[in-house]
């Protein structure tokens, strides 16, 4: 299997550019791309031979938290999004499925989480789980836009 970040940054970069996020690499199959105060964490499971999207928020005391966005990819995205997922035949292709349904989905469905919007912030953020790899990374990046961060959790 390859490093993903080239087909990641492909399907990723329209929501980059309309969003104007920034795209940050952290290893051959983790990838952020920032926004301002948030993230949007994408992962490649190479067991699993899928790509996942993970919300990442700062709460008001200054702690970094993924939210798995699971559920609202469920209720939200329909089945244009899964068409977009193809007939893959290898586990490359299976990963470039799962990423263009999770592109197709944000993009057509998501404005509010792309966005950053507060409202829907707020409604997650006193949900989500303490990852502190994520944090220890999303920190310096958060803090250079002016947030104080906790990483002690």
């Amino acid at each position: 299997m390859r490093d993903y970040e080239e087909i990641v940054r492909e399907y990723y970069t329209p929501i980059i550019e309309q969003y104007k996020l920034e795209f940050k690499k952290k290893d051959g199959d983790e990838f952020f791309l920032l926004g301002n105060g948030f993230a949007l964490y994408v992962f490649i499971d190479r067991n699993d031979r899928r790509s996942d999207v993970w919300f990442v928020s700062l709460d008001r005391k200054g702690s970094i938290r993924t939210h798995n966005l699971m559920e609202v990819m469920k209720e939200r995205f329909d089945d244009y999004d899964s068409n977009c997922y193809g007939s893959p035949k290898s586990p490359d292709e299976q990963v470039t499925g799962y990423i263009r349904f999770d592109v197709s989905g944000l993009s057509r469905h998501c404005q509010d989480i792309l966005s950053g919007d507060p409202l829907w912030v707020n409604k997650i953020i006193l949900e989500g789980d303490n990852d502190r790899h994520v944090a220890r990374f999303l920190a310096p990046f958060f803090r250079k836009q002016g947030f104080a961060v906790n990483t002690n959790e």
